[in-house]
C-alpha cells in the first residue's frame, strides 16, 4: 500500500495517474503499469485510492464470458476509468 513511497512522491504519482485517466478516459492495470514503469501492485494501490474517493470506476469485462466470478483469470482485464471529467478537481 504505497508505504515505501514518501508522501510527496505518493501525491505526485496519484496526480499523474489522475491526469492520465482523464486524458485517456480508460486503461487496464497492465497499460497503467507499463506507462508509469511501476509494479502493478503499486498502481493497484493508487487506483484504490481514487476508487475509494469515488473518482475511478473499475469495470470488469463480463461481456466476454457472460459473467465474472474472478476464477477464470480475467480479473487482470479490468478497465479503470475516471468517473467524470468535471470531477477532475478532486485532490489527492
Amino acid at each position: 500500500m504505497l508505504t515505501s513511497v514518501d508522501e510527496e512522491t505518493k501525491t505526485m504519482m496519484l496526480l499523474e495517474l489522475k491526469k492520465y485517466l482523464i486524458e485517456k478516459q480508460e486503461a487496464t492495470l497492465e497499460e497503467l503499469s507499463q506507462h508509469f514503469h511501476e509494479d502493478p501492485d503499486i498502481i493497484a494501490d493508487m487506483l484504490e485510492h481514487w476508487i475509494n474517493k469515488g473518482n475511478v470506476v473499475k469495470t470488469m469485462p463480463t461481456d466476454a464470458c457472460g459473467g465474472c466470478n474472478l476464477t477464470c483469470g480475467m480479473s487482470h482485464l479490468a478497465i479503470y476509468s475516471w468517473k467524470n471529467k468535471s470531477e477532475g478537481e478532486s485532490h489527492a
